[in-house]
């Protein structure tokens, strides 16, 4: 996945970042591309500008003991959040501003959830709580552990809309 890095006290970001994101993304194995607007690993707040097509492999994922925040900039996603049994407790699709869709959340001590894209690109603004820790939760039982069950999971709550419990 392309990652750009910020080494700047001040950065902008224009229609040109966005584009940039978009067409590395598209043109990456991984169909993703991220700007880390942070300087470092270890500033309190990590904040990346993500480019996500798809086609991507859309992981289902926490932050425990952290807080996360997520804006859609471009495109359309929907947002499943899980309970420890696997449970749909929450789900909303998100859009930019001016969309009629959710454009922002933030969740505190983050459960398991997944961020499926559904344009054919998405560019969010996401906000984590740092410094930065590559800490990745092994996945629960009812979670999908390959590619290939990850794909009819996602197509199950796309298909089902899935029940709130």
């Amino acid at each position: 996945m392309p990652i750009f890095r910020n080494t700047e006290n001040i950065i902008s970001i224009d229609h040109s970042w966005l584009e940039r994101l978009k067409e590395e993304a598209r043109n990456s194995p991984n169909y993703r591309s991220r700007l880390l607007m942070h300087t470092a690993e270890k500033d309190a707040v990590q904040e990346m500008i993500i480019a996500v097509c798809k086609q991507a492999d859309s992981p289902l994922h926490r932050s425990l003991e952290r807080s996360e925040s997520l804006q859609v900039l471009e495109g359309k996603v929907l947002v499943a959040i899980f309970d420890e049994k696997g449970k749909i407790t929450n789900r909303f699709e998100m859009g930019p501003i001016g969309s009629g869709n959710i454009f922002i959340y933030r969740i505190t001590s983050v459960p398991w959830h997944i961020i499926i894209p559904l344009t054919e690109v998405v560019v969010i603004h996401e906000s984590l709580q740092g410094p930065f820790q590559k800490v990745v939760d092994p996945l629960p039982s009812w979670a999908p552990h390959d590619p290939i069950s990850n794909k009819a999971f996602i197509e199950n709550i796309l298909k089902n809309n899935a029940v709130l419990v």
